[in-house]
C-alpha cells in the first residue's frame, strides 16, 4: 500500500506532545498545556468530539468525569454545560476547537484525532473550521469509518489509522480490526500509529505503511521508538 508522506514529513520524524505538553501544572488537551509545546517547538496531537449540540471541543475521554469530576458523556452534553468545567481542579476550561485553532495558528503542526462519535457529521464540521487554516495538519482515528470518511470528504488530506495490539474488552471483531487494520485497503490511510507496546509487530498488521507509535512515557519506551526507527507520540519523556 502507497502512502503519501514523503520520507522527511515532521509525521515520521517530529516527536509529537500528547494532549500538548501537559504536566502537574497544565492539564491534558488545555490551553496551557498546547501553548506549553509551541513554546517548545514541538508538534502536538490532540483530540476533538462533539458535544450534544453539535459544538466542537478539544477533549479526550467519552466521559467528563476524570479530568473535571462532572459524570456525563461529554457527547451527551450541551455545550453550555461544557465550556463552564474546569480541568483537574485548575483555571483551566475545555477548549473550543476554533479557540485552539486560532491560538496554534500555524506554528507548530497538528496531529488531530477524531474520537468516535454518537451523532453523524463530526468530519464535516471539522473540515469547516480547518477552511483557511494555514498551518500543517494531518487527521487520524482509531474508527475506520471517520478516516473513510475524510477519504470521501476531503481526500487531499493526509490522514492516520491509530491501531492497537493488547486486549480491550472490545469484542472480537472491534478488537481484531484495531489490531490488524484490515480495511485500510479501503480507507487508504497515509500512516499507521500503532501502540508502543504492541511493537515490534507484524508488518501485514499496518499494511507496510510509514508506521508512527503512541504513548511514549519512559526513557525505555523513548529508546524502544528509537531503535524501531519510528517518530512517536510522547508524555513526560521531554519537558
Amino acid at each position: 500500500m502507497r502512502s503519501r508522506l514523503d520520507k522527511n514529513s515532521w509525521v515520521l520524524n517530529k516527536p509529537v506532545a500528547h494532549r500538548g505538553l501537559h504536566n502537574g501544572t497544565y492539564p491534558e488537551n488545555s490551553m496551557a498545556a498546547f501553548k506549553n509545546a509551541i513554546e517548545r517547538g514541538y508538534p502536538i496531537e490532540m483530540d476533538v468530539q462533539m458535544s450534544l449540540d453539535k459544538k466542537l471541543v478539544v477533549f479526550h475521554d467519552d466521559n467528563l468525569s476524570r479530568m473535571t469530576g462532572y459524570n456525563a458523556d461529554i457527547r451527551e452534553t450541551d455545550y453550555e454545560t461544557i465550556k463552564s468545567l474546569h480541568l483537574s481542579d485548575s483555571d483551566e476550561m475545555i477548549p473550543d476547537f476554533s479557540d485552539f485553532l486560532a491560538l496554534v495558528g500555524g506554528k507548530v503542526p497538528l496531529l488531530i484525532e477524531v474520537k468516535q462519535q454518537k451523532q453523524k457529521g463530526i468530519e464535516q464540521k471539522i473540515l469547516d473550521e480547518l477552511k483557511g487554516y494555514k498551518g500543517e495538519f494531518v487527521v487520524q482515528s482509531f474508527d475506520p469509518n471517520i478516516v473513510l470518511n475524510f477519504k470521501k470528504l476531503a481526500p487531499e488530506i493526509i490522514r492516520g489509522q491509530l491501531a492497537c495490539g493488547y486486549k480491550q474488552d472490545l469484542g472480537f471483531i472491534k478488537e481484531f480490526v484495531l489490531k490488524h487494520t484490515p480495511l485500510n485497503f479501503l480507507t487508504k490511510p497515509d500512516f499507521v500509529n500503532y501502540d508502543i507496546g504492541s511493537l515490534p509487530t507484524k508488518k501485514s498488521r499496518y499494511s507496510g505503511l510509514p508506521l508512527i507509535c503512541w504513548t511514549v512515557r519512559t526513557e525505555e519506551q523513548k529508546k524502544k521508538a528509537e531503535d524501531l526507527g519510528i517518530n512517536f507520540v510522547f508524555e513526560n519523556v521531554f519537558s
